[in-house]
């Protein structure tokens, strides 16, 4: 009788208050982890725009060259090796 009355869904005192505490670890570990998570995609989401950006300088700049190649005839001089 004296167990059922110290047992709260199939579990008693003592082992209900290890399930707690596992989950408390388990919710701290996930909130971390989560956490990480959203800083790597923070980080993959600024790489991700500054390798747009650079692109788009490294055409322009390949551009400018071809332009002052034009100008200055000497069309296909930054292709030789």
């Amino acid at each position: 009788m004296r167990e059922r009355e110290n047992s709260i869904g199939g579990f008693n005192k003592e082992n209900l208050k290890q399930v707690l505490s596992d989950i408390k670890l388990k919710n701290a570990k996930f909130k971390k982890s989560s956490s990480y998570m959203k800083d790597v995609k923070s980080e993959r989401a600024i790489l991700s725009n500054t390798e747009l950006i650079l692109q788009r300088r490294l055409e322009e700049a390949k551009e400018q060259l071809h332009n002052l190649e034009v100008d200055r005839n000497m069309v296909g001089l930054s292709n030789k090796g």
